[in-house]
């Protein structure tokens, strides 16, 4: 006789949410509820195979049993990630609360602030970070520190913007870029030495990358024509066209604004002869 399956076997299914897996992942978050990995996997699970909404009641009921610090961090990362910016808000708030080091929900708390337009508690929440023990962690440090140079900037102070980039800088003194984004923001905010100085800065970082350092030189023209130092800004462009390959775009640009300082001048006689119009219109 041949051996047939156990009819018990037929149509079983396993339920592939595993009450042991989701154990381990909530431990994880019980230890360190700024997990995204282990957050991540949790919502993935509850998605598929039960609801965000159970899971987040799971987290309410913990609360209810035990009024922690990392259960309300996860529950506000839960109501963030399901769009209810109000109650992350309340829960991290309380987080804080109990726990006034825990730099990643002050930058969190920045965050949301900084999305609602709230500049002055966004600024609070970052600073906050920035003050946290656990804020010596250079990568914190760096996002606390570039959130509130964009905060400043966008409140008009200009000197409080300069001292967090300079405190940025002071992590990542070979960032070219980064000096090149304080250099447009002085330049911007009207402090045209100090983007002088940005620009050099990044210059002096960019011997590699032609294209970006074309750009820079380009800048630093830009900065001194605004202060008034045509001659050296002319120096400048100059400089920057020499350093571009035949036909790069700037090149156009830049020999018009020269020009356009000759003309200011009123010193068009004076006008080298490789910019000056050409053929009978020029006549």
């Amino acid at each position: 006789p041949t051996a047939s399956a156990a009819p018990d076997d037929w149509g079983v299914q396993r339920d592939p949410f595993d009450p042991k897996e989701i154990a381990i992942y909530k431990g994880i978050l019980a230890r360190n509820p700024h997990d995204n990995g282990a957050l991540a996997k949790l919502l993935e699970k509850y998605r598929r195979y039960r609801t965000v909404d159970l899971l987040k009641e799971e987290y309410t009921k913990a609360l209810a049993k035990s009024d922690d610090w990392a259960t309300l961090v996860v529950l506000g990362h839960l109501y963030r990630k399901t769009g209810d910016d109000p109650r992350a808000m309340d829960a991290w708030n309380k987080a804080v609360a109990k726990k006034d080091t825990d730099a990643l929900t002050w930058l969190a708390i920045g965050e949301l602030h900084k999305v609602g337009g709230k500049n002055k508690e966004a600024r609070t929440a970052y600073d906050k970070a920035l003050a946290a023990t656990a804020a010596t962690q250079k990568d914190m440090r760096k996002k606390a520190l570039r959130a509130l140079a964009d905060l400043a900037l966008a409140t008009n102070d200009i000197d409080a913007a300069n001292a967090y980039f300079k405190q940025f800088l002071d992590l990542e003194p070979n960032n070219a870029q980064l000096w090149i984004e304080r250099g447009d923001a002085m330049l911007q905010a009207g402090k045209r030495d100090v983007a002088l100085e940005s620009y050099a800065a990044a210059e002096k970082l960019l011997g590699s990358d032609p294209s970006r350092k074309i750009e820079v030189v380009a800048r630093r023209g830009q900065a001194l024509e605004q202060m008034g130092k045509e001659d050296e800004a002319v120096t400048e462009y100059r400089r920057a066209i020499k350093l571009a390959p035949a036909g790069y775009y700037l090149e156009i640009e830049l020999t018009n604004r020269i020009i356009d300082i000759y003309r200011k001048k009123q010193a068009r006689p004076a006008l080298p002869a490789q910019y000056e119009p050409q053929g009978p219109e020029g006549s």
